[in-house]
């Protein structure tokens, strides 16, 4: 699916024209194109999703605000959700994240995160469906000026969201081995 056709599903949602282009004077195109990747990013940020993961070697910073820990790296500027950290293999749990930082007293990290997805073809068909659903939660009281329209799209949009988090949890299940750890990084 495309970022048009995930927008235009939602617009449908909604009773309203469809658009052809994101970057279009059209109105509905202005509304999609302002609500479409917070949308994307407030999905991802909701579960682990195994097509968004990555993996990243983190940069020592050089600001010297270390927060009480030794180190402090930066991460990475397409992170969503930090899932985990790593420092030689060994899971780190004590840790500080402010500002697009991290501090902690491992003197190598890496970092297991959700990132940004850019390309909607990446996306799974339930994950594109939840995208939708979202920006017809976020066009309703825009388009439609219904509070009560804009409170069912919520419903449909939280349902649909945990559908497709059970979809996910089944996947990563069935490939799961002794030890969910050892593949991380």
């Amino acid at each position: 699916m495309t970022d048009v056709q995930i927008c235009n599903v939602g617009l449908a949602m909604l009773g309203l024209k469809r658009i052809s282009s994101l970057t279009s004077d059209q109105r509905e195109a202005v509304a999609c194109n302002l609500h479409y990747q917070s949308s994307v990013n407030e999905i991802l940020a909701e579960h682990e999703w195994g097509f968004a993961k990555k993996r990243a070697t983190l940069a020592q910073s050089a600001d010297t605000n270390l927060t009480g820990y030794d180190y402090l790296y930066t991460l990475p500027s397409d992170m969503v959700r930090l899932i985990a950290l790593d420092e030689d293999g060994e899971l780190v749990t004590e840790y500080a994240v402010e500002g697009g930082k991290v501090a902690a007293d491992s003197e190598t990290l890496r970092a297991l995160y959700v990132a940004e997805v850019s390309d909607p073809n990446r996306f799974p068909p339930q994950v594109a469906r939840t995208i939708s659903m979202l920006l017809a939660y976020n066009l309703a009281i825009e388009f439609q000026q219904s509070r009560s329209l804009s409170s069912d799209m919520y419903t449909q949009y939280r349902m649909n969201l945990e559908r497709a988090r059970q979809i996910e949890q089944q996947q990563e299940t069935a490939g799961a081995g002794p030890s969910m750890w050892e593949d991380i990084f």
